[in-house]
């Protein structure tokens, strides 16, 4: 008769793979959807945006005991339900690649072009929302910036830091239905800052 330990244990590897299958399948399907589609695009407040994404990582920022905060973000041109993917991949990401207790801040400003960094040659509106993303996280060698948005590209085993490889490429593509760019600084040890540029529609105002 089989060792009843080592059914379980291999039930267990089987519940597992399939798990993380099925985060896998949805995460391509979301992707794949964000490559059709581009949305629709409104006047979309990013303080409720950020409000939304905040609570959609709620348990994971209370499990980390992360401080998460964010000055005054304006209003833009966009589509409400990309906007909080955007924002819940960048914060999310910042979370989970974070050996001390995550300290996260989103901050925004309105830029002129020239001022924008690495921003292609094709994106030509006069002024830009830069939104920039500060975390204290594992950070990152410099090499590696122009990689980390490929499809299922990871810097880390999925043994270290769990996930799918899909979400930063998600957030390039939804910057490109919306116009934008996403670029990324980073230094081993000393954190990240990513930072987001989207055609301006209005100056920011205090809250």
């Amino acid at each position: 008769m089989e060792d009843p330990s080592k059914v379980r244990m291999t039930l267990e590897k089987i519940d597992d793979s399939a798990a993380r299958m099925s985060t896998l399948l949805r995460a391509i399907m979301e992707y794949t959807t964000l490559a059709r589609i581009t949305g629709i695009q409104t006047p979309t407040d990013l303080n409720q945006v950020f409000q939304r994404a905040k609570g959609q990582l709620n348990n994971l920022i209370l499990e980390k005991k992360a401080k998460v905060t964010c000055g005054p973000l304006p209003v833009v041109q966009g589509d409400f339900h990309q906007m909080v993917q955007l924002m819940v991949h960048i914060i999310s990401n910042a979370l989970k690649y974070n050996t001390r207790v995550p300290e996260i801040n989103v901050e925004a400003d309105i830029i002129p072009r020239a001022q924008a960094v690495e921003l292609p040659d094709y994106l030509t509106e006069s002024e830009y929302v830069q939104i920039r993303f500060a975390d204290n996280g594992i950070g990152f060698e410099k090499q590696y910036a122009p990689q980390i948005y490929d499809i299922f590209r990871r810097l880390h085993s999925t043994h270290q830091y769990p996930g799918t490889g899909i979400g930063l490429a998600l957030c390039r593509r939804i910057v490109q239905n919306h116009r934008g760019h996403i670029s990324a600084s980073s230094k081993p040890g000393e954190g990240s800052v990513f930072y987001v540029y989207l055609p301006a529609l209005q100056p920011i105002e205090d809250h």
